[in-house]
């Protein structure tokens, strides 16, 4: 069984690249030095770290704790109509990278400019004849919630909602189009700081602006929904314009 391992670019000296028959991973030798593909596999962590599982809109992710680190693992799946054909086998393209990678590549890229995002760990892309199977990796942002959580405990003061549109506004000035940018991809840890997570098909965009409303049209009907579905909400329009003055700055 051959298995190659190399350094992923001058760039990103921590970065590796595992590859092993109808498997590749993308991974921090840093953070990872002991690097198993199994540790994309959640039974990898049953026994050796504390384990918790939360359920998001398309599945389930683990908070895994223990000496190696904080981490959140990802099993990538299917929404839609065609998650009745697969929920999470994705068509493999020979010309470019899998939504794993590129997604890995997009939060290396804003780590470094110092945005506030998780850390990319690492990404496993499994094939499986003509398709794949993919799992992400990524350091935790502890002590957080999400900004639907958030609205749903208690009303936020005015600073904060102003800061969630000038953290929106950074991400939109260094042109990261986030694909979902909704309330429940908005954490806010226990300092107050603000962090967007998956980024999941998210794209850099430089030459256009017109997406920049389009975001923040598709956050506020994410909160409005959580709004008509929960029995009460702290939101209001008022909480909107707070972010809107914090957008504009």
């Amino acid at each position: 069984m051959q298995i190659k391992e190399k350094a992923l670019s001058n760039h990103n000296p921590g970065q590796r690249v595992f590859q092993q028959k109808t498997c590749q991973c993308i991974y921090d030798a840093q953070i990872l030095p002991d690097f198993s593909p199994a540790m994309f596999d959640i039974e990898y962590w049953s026994g050796i770290a504390e384990v918790r599982e939360t359920c998001g809109g398309r599945g389930s992710s683990w908070h895994i704790h223990n000496k190696t680190g904080n981490f959140v693992l990802r099993h990538y799946r299917r929404g839609g109509v065609v998650s009745a054909l697969s929920k999470d086998k994705y068509f493999m393209s020979f010309f470019c990278a899998s939504r794993a990678e590129r997604e890995h590549k997009i939060l290396l890229r804003a780590n470094a400019e110092g945005l506030p995002v998780p850390r990319p760990v690492g990404v496993r892309v499994q094939r499986h004849g003509m398709v794949c199977s993919m799992d992400i990796l990524l350091g935790e942002i502890p002590n957080s919630v999400t900004l639907a959580e958030k609205i749903c405990q208690s009303k936020l003061p005015s600073v904060l909602w102003h800061e969630v549109g000038s953290v929106i506004k950074r991400f939109q000035n260094s042109g990261y189009a986030h694909a979902d940018l909704n309330a429940h991809n908005i954490l806010i840890d226990d300092c107050n700081k603000v962090w967007l997570i998956d980024f999941d098909k998210s794209r850099r965009i430089l030459w256009r602006n017109g997406w920049k409303k389009r975001n923040l049209q598709r956050l506020k009907r994410s909160l409005e929904k959580i709004q008509c579905q929960s029995k009460k909400t702290y939101w209001s329009d008022e909480d909107w314009q707070y972010l809107l003055t914090g957008h504009e700055k």
